[in-house]
């Protein structure tokens, strides 16, 4: 059934979503331990758990919107291969520290000579305008009727549409320390 499509391909967004936080709560752990190696070692793991998670985004927005099983498995498929040359460029152009705190350090994927930021881009602002509209479709369809209205449909695509707005200026990498932390809480 499509609502159980939907609801497992909305706990693999949350769940690829924790692969995130996990690697990179030990990488920020590394940081303050002096171990840069390691520090770097597990932003590279952690580009493989968000390179993941924008597959998962991207297979759950197209699912709810368009429900076309050969879009899916497009998006699926063409998110998977361009993720798998971001991540290849990510481990052979390498990453650029760009700050370093006294128990963090901030990484970009802007490597020279890597397009590895341009396929998240590309990747996010192909899914962006889709969640837009599912949110607003449901506030919509929440106006026209006030009594009877599913809230569940809005807050799963609202929930995500917050996180990757806010995800999206935290990937850019504009500050380390203590404002990151404050941000990510």
């Amino acid at each position: 059934r499509r609502e159980d499509k939907l609801a497992t391909a909305f706990a693999a967004v949350w769940l690829t979503f924790s692969f995130i936080w996990v690697f990179n709560a030990i990488r920020i752990l590394f940081a303050f331990l002096g171990r840069p190696g390691l520090d770097q070692l597990f932003f590279k793991i952690d580009q493989i758990a968000l390179f993941t998670h924008v597959v998962a985004l991207g297979y759950f927005i197209f699912l709810k919107v368009f429900n076309k099983n050969w879009l899916n498995n497009l998006i699926l498929v063409s998110f998977s291969l361009l993720g798998i040359i971001a991540l290849f460029f990510i481990f052979t152009k390498g990453v650029a520290l760009t700050q370093v705190s006294y128990f963090s350090t901030k990484y970009s994927i802007k490597a020279p000579g890597s397009p590895s930021w341009l396929i998240f881009n590309l990747e996010y602002f192909a899914i962006l305008p889709l969640y837009l509209f599912d949110v607003l479709r449901n506030v919509f369809a929440w106006m026209g009727r006030l009594k009877i209205f599913n809230f569940y449909p809005f807050l799963m695509s609202f929930s995500i549409l917050f996180y990757i707005l806010v995800g999206y200026f935290d990937e850019k990498g504009l500050v380390a320390g203590w404002p990151l932390m404050l941000f990510r809480s």
